[in-house]
């Protein structure tokens, strides 16, 4: 029932019973914490979102990242999503979690921002080139979501995804295939095969980088240039709540966020 209202508005079709069980229970961190929406039966509205494991200046700290906000076309302005969103918020902070954050797009991050508490980070950097572009790790990263051998192999058997895995020396690149010559740079680790995935080499053609890593300097990557703002689809930015009485200082420039991150990629 909640795969086929979220096909239906959100105009997709990868939601499936599989696809639901992999993201909202299967995942080593914990299940998801979801609220739904009803009129008469049917399902109206739908906010979720996702445990993960994080280190935030040198410590470690478990947070949420929004999934899935939708609310039936002909209801939206009614302040059905802010309910349903406060619900799951107070759930999260009586659970313990410290954070959230989320990837919003043109008209999603105002309504986040402007009613849920977020407040926006900045857009995430959206590349385009060949090959593996160059990154030098640092031990500076305020925020990294942390992944393991076990969490890493739950991310890639994603039901309605393929990837690729490049080893390159003591470096592993993980590829989502999106085209027959396009792909996505969804991860870049610093170490190899971290998910004892076989490798399949990196696929032919173009690949687009998204995401944020200070240790990338992309004026030393030739190989690699700003996507062109025509061709994005929305403007991809990050937004970050607290859940408890703190301000956590974490900003664009001192974060790490890998594509692999982001539930869409």
């Amino acid at each position: 029932m909640t795969a086929d209202f979220l096909n239906c508005v959100m105009k997709k079709k990868h939601f499936s019973s599989d696809y639901m069980k992999w993201q909202y229970y299967d995942n080593p961190a914990g299940k998801a914490i979801a609220v739904c929406a009803f009129d008469n039966g049917t399902i109206v509205g739908h906010y979720a979102a996702q445990p993960i494991l994080t280190m935030i200046d040198g410590r470690e700290a478990t947070g949420l990242f929004i999934l899935n906000a939708a609310v039936a076309p002909t209801l939206q302005g009614k302040g059905i999503l802010k309910r349903i969103a406060e619900l799951v918020h107070d759930q999260a902070a009586h659970e313990g979690y410290r954070f959230m954050i989320g990837v919003g797009n043109k008209k999603s991050t105002p309504i986040y921002t402007g009613k849920f508490g977020f407040r926006p980070l900045g857009q995430i950097d959206v590349k385009i080139g060949i090959g593996l572009p160059k990154f030098e790790p640092t031990q500076s990263y305020f925020y990294e979501r942390l992944w393991n051998k076990n969490s890493l192999k739950w991310r890639i058997s994603n039901p309605a995804c393929q990837y690729n895995m490049l080893i390159k020396g003591y470096k592993t690149a993980i590829y989502r295939r999106i085209y027959p010559f396009l792909s996505t740079l969804v991860g870049l680790f610093d170490q190899p095969s971290p998910a004892n995935m076989v490798e399949t080499g990196a696929p032919l053609g173009l690949n687009i980088f998204l995401g944020l890593d200070p240790g990338i300097n992309w004026k030393r990557n030739k190989n690699y240039i700003s996507f062109p703002e025509w061709g994005k689809p929305s403007p991809l930015v990050v937004i970050f709540r607290e859940l408890r009485d703190e301000q956590i200082p974490i900003k664009k420039g001192n974060m790490l966020l890998r594509g692999i991150d982001i539930d869409a990629f």
